[in-house]
């Protein structure tokens, strides 16, 4: 986010705590023992933009009449549980947040919506042949979405940060759909499997929107690095498929994401599936540990505990799974009664571990070795 952006966005807030605290002064509210927080959620589009605004917060002169709070993937379920609490009275409650409060969770009490009009969005980049994840403007509809956080059980204001020509005229109506703008190699993977042996050129090309053909040959090309694909050699002028290898066979049978596949073939050969299904789990869900915003320090202490020295987040949270694995079949051999509550306090207050994310791991385990 630009810096000019930013100013302009902690000052509407400023405005909008001197509101809260000119009607929290009024002497009829003062008297009033049914009066309100208000609660303002500010959209922006990544964790990074957060942490630049909250620091510029901080330094206003009316950082005392608010109580901020951060909103975004990273978050444990007590700091969930925080954002969606009522606003204090008298108090603006600001809530940093990424698009994961667009749908993914639902604050109640919201009555101003701070719109940046940005998200994080994986697109393709043909230069570098990767996925990048960069800044890009919602659509009209994603801020329709964003818009109804707010005035469901009180009158609602938005206000978006860009302007109202740019708005109507720039920024597109829907999003893009993914086959345009995501890589194509497990779709072209999928469509080669379908019985009838598709060319799944054809297949893209009668598309409803159609992918670019130079992202097509990309993927197809990226298919043969893999070596998943057979092509035919005596063809010059344009890309024949054949079909599917062995290893691309093996690969598309696993219910997971294409190189987490292979990976788990190679794992196998090596000797090192055990250790290779919890890494892919891990992979595919999210990592264990909490990086709590508030507790660095000792965040990377617990995560440095389970890396046995060798400064890897998925060696780190692979142990951390085996030791919870470990400890959770102690206590039921044990004889231990053991509910939801009590484990996530204990994953939380000894370990820095999120019991969700623990279960969710565990379950794509069993998943995968079904």
């Amino acid at each position: 986010m630009q810096p000019d952006t930013r100013t302009v966005l902690v000052h509407l807030i400023e405005r909008l705590c001197q509101k809260v605290r000119r009607i929290s002064n009024n002497k009829r509210m003062k008297n009033n023992r049914n009066r309100k927080g208000t609660t303002c959620l500010v959209f922006l589009p990544g964790i990074a933009s957060i942490l630049e605004v909250e620091d510029e917060m901080y330094q206003s002169k009316f950082v005392r009449f608010m109580d901020i709070h951060m909103l975004h993937s990273t978050c444990s379920i007590e700091e969930q549980k925080e954002v969606v609490a009522p606003a204090n009275p008298g108090r603006l409650k600001v809530i940093l947040t990424t698009n994961i409060a667009e749908s993914s969770l639902t604050v109640p009490d919201v009555s101003v919506i701070i719109d940046s009009c940005l998200c994080r969005q994986i697109r393709w980049n043909s230069e570098l042949r990767m996925e990048i994840l960069g800044d890009a403007w919602i659509s009209h509809e994603a801020a329709d979405q964003r818009k109804g956080r707010a005035g469901r059980v009180r009158p609602g204001e938005v206000y978006r940060m860009v302007p109202r020509n740019f708005y109507q005229t720039e920024m597109m109506q829907s999003i893009e759909p993914e086959i345009k703008r995501c890589p194509l190699e497990e779709t072209i993977l999928r469509i080669i499997d379908l019985p009838g042996a598709n060319d799944p050129l054809e297949v893209l090309k009668n598309c409803i929107d159609c992918p670019e053909l130079t992202h097509v040959h990309e993927a197809v090309r990226i298919l043969e690095d893999l070596e998943v694909i057979k092509m035919d050699s005596t063809s010059t002028s344009t890309q024949r498929i054949l079909g599917l290898t062995t290893l691309g066979v093996l690969a598309v049978k696993l219910p997971i994401p294409l190189r987490l596949g292979l990976f788990l073939v190679y794992a196998h050969c090596f000797g090192v599936i055990e250790e290779a299904i919890v890494a892919a789990a891990i992979l595919a869900r999210k990592t264990p540990l909490l990086r709590v915003m508030s507790k660095p320090m000792q965040s990377h202490q617990a995560a440095m505990r389970f890396s046995g020295g060798f400064m890897s987040d998925i060696i780190a949270s692979i142990n951390a799974y085996h030791f919870w694995e470990q400890e959770r079949e102690k206590r039921s051999t044990g004889g231990e009664q053991s509910d939801s509550s009590s484990e996530m306090e204990w994953c939380k207050e000894h370990l820095f571990l999120s019991l969700f994310w623990l279960r969710e791991v565990d379950d794509f385990v069993f998943f995968i070795l079904l």
